[in-house]
């Protein structure tokens, strides 16, 4: 795989990111589903909003990821290790598109 073909899925991860974020709020805000009027509903359901919030958090958090690593791309720095300065290999980078570590570095921070 080359940088182009990574940059097509990483914009195709975007996109697929965007549009679960916006699910998510929808379902947060009960835009499509109204507030049921039974309490014992309301606290299901408020159980639930609390597991898509948290599920909300982790798709930000990767759609970051993908829009810091599509800015690395844009800039000429995306296989450059944020934390030692030196290459990222490209098969690592294939395999994880929106690594910002080379493979020492993230296997320091995993201990």
């Amino acid at each position: 795989m080359n940088y182009a073909e990574i940059k097509q899925d990483l914009l195709r991860k975007q996109q697929d990111l965007e549009e679960r974020l916006e699910r998510i709020q929808r379902r947060i805000h009960h835009v499509d589903e109204k507030i049921e009027p039974d309490f014992a509903e309301q606290a299901t359901q408020r159980e639930d909003d609390e597991v898509v919030y948290k599920l909300s958090t982790t798709v930000k958090r990767q759609l970051s990821e993908v829009r810091r690593a599509l800015g690395r791309l844009e800039n000429g720095t995306y296989d450059v290790c944020a934390s030692c300065g030196g290459r990222i290999s490209i098969e690592r980078l294939t395999a994880i598109p929106y690594t910002s570590l080379c493979m020492e570095c993230a296997s320091e921070l995993n201990k």
